[in-house]
C-alpha cells in the first residue's frame, strides 16, 4: 500500500550539464539585454538561447560536433529562406508561398538526409521559418544573417561554458553528478551510531 510519503533518498537531482544548460541560457539573455538593450534584446536572444540549449551536451567533444551540425543548418535553412523571399511570393500570393514553403521543407530535410546531417535537419527547419514568417517589412538577407549570427552566438556560449565551467571528462562524468547532494541517514544507521562500542573478549 503507498504511504503518500516521499523517499527523498531515492529521488534524482539535476545535474551539472542541467546546470550549466541554465548558466548559459542566463549569460546569452544578460549579454543581449546588455549589448542590445532594453527594447531590441529580445530580437536575437531567443535564436542564441536555442542553440545554447540543442548544443550543450554531456562532453565538450559533442557539443562541438553539435554546434558544428547548426552551423550547417542554419546557413541551408537561412539561405534556402531568402530564395524563397526573392521569389516574391509572400506579399502577392499567400496560398503559394505557403505551398512553396512545405515543399522547401521537403527539400532541405531530404539534402540533409542525404549528407548523412540528420542533426542539422531541426534548426535547418526553424531557421528557415523564422526567416520566411518574420521577413515582412526586414530585407530577407540581413535577416537570414541575423539567425546565423545568433545562432552562432548560442553555440559559443554553449562551448564556451561546456568548456571552461566544470568540464566534463570524454565520457561525460561530470554531468553525471548532481548540483547538489542529499544524504538521509537510515534508521538503522542512527540507531547503531547511538550504540557503544563493545570489544569481543576472545
Amino acid at each position: 500500500m503507498p504511504t503518500g510519503k516521499i523517499d527523498l533518498s531515492k529521488m534524482s537531482y539535476p545535474g551539472m550539464r542541467t546546470a550549466k544548460t541554465a548558466l548559459t541560457v542566463t549569460l546569452v539573455m544578460v549579454l543581449y539585454r546588455l549589448v542590445l538593450g532594453p527594447d531590441d534584446w529580445v530580437f536575437g536572444a531567443p535564436m542564441a538561447c536555442i542553440a545554447a540549449v540543442i548544443c550543450l551536451q554531456d562532453t565538450v567533444g559533442k557539443t562541438l560536433e553539435e554546434g558544428t551540425a547548426r552551423v550547417v543548418g542554419t546557413f541551408i535553412g537561412g539561405g534556402s529562406a531568402v530564395l524563397v523571399l526573392m521569389a516574391g511570393l509572400r506579399d502577392h500570393n499567400f496560398a503559394l508561398f505557403a505551398i512553396a514553403s512545405g515543399l522547401c521543407l521537403i527539400v532541405i530535410i531530404h539534402v540533409f538526409n542525404i549528407l548523412n546531417q540528420h542533426n542539422s535537419i531541426a534548426i535547418g527547419c526553424v531557421v528557415f521559418l523564422n526567416v520566411v514568417i518574420n521577413a515582412s517589412g526586414v530585407e530577407p538577407r540581413l535577416l537570414a544573417l541575423s539567425s546565423i549570427v545568433n545562432t552562432l552566438v548560442g553555440i559559443a556560449a554553449a562551448y564556451s561554458v561546456n568548456k571552461f565551467v566544470y568540464a566534463p571528462d570524454s565520457r561525460g562524468a561530470q554531468h553525471e553528478q548532481p548540483m547538489f547532494r542529499v544524504r538521509l541517514k537510515k534508521k538503522s544507521d542512527k540507531v547503531n551510531s547511538t550504540e557503544p562500542d563493545t570489544q569481543r573478549e576472545s
